[in-house]
């Protein structure tokens, strides 16, 4: 396992959650005010408003059930390398769990590990020593 590969998690639960907020924004009802039409500057747009907000609707669930998968598959590597890594520290493990699969800041991870704010730094240098990185 490597940063990069924590990081691509973080990022499929990133797009995960922005796929379900741009579904969720499908469902909120346009209408205008008294039931007077109105027209707006784009002009004339042919077809069915709600049939496409449906058809919007069903292809963002798909590609939100492929990164459900995704993201299920990445976690359960995740838990059996972090699971690994807990044998033999398991306060790297505690702080990996924190950041990336929680998807705490450094500062909460420190927080959370430490008890108390012992700075970002201390709990991001923790992790990239073991991953052989000096940052």
């Amino acid at each position: 396992m490597t940063i990069e590969q924590l990081n691509v998690y973080r990022g499929v639960c990133a797009n995960v959650d922005s796929i379900k907020m741009q579904i969720d924004s499908l469902y909120v009802p346009v209408s205008s005010p008294n039931g007077k039409r109105i027209i707006g500057s784009s002009g004339f747009i042919p077809g069915n408003p709600t049939e496409q907000a449906v058809s919007r609707i069903i292809r963002l669930k798909e590609e939100l059930n492929e990164q459900l998968t995704l993201q299920f598959n990445l976690l359960n590597e995740i838990t059996e390398w972090l699971n690994e890594v807990a044998d033999t520290d398991p306060e790297v493990a505690a702080l990996i769990r924190f950041h990336y699969v929680i998807g705490l800041s450094w500062k909460e991870t420190a927080v959370k590990a430490y008890g108390y704010n012992a700075g970002h730094s201390r709990a991001r240098k923790r992790v990239f020593r073991y991953f052989g990185r000096v940052n």
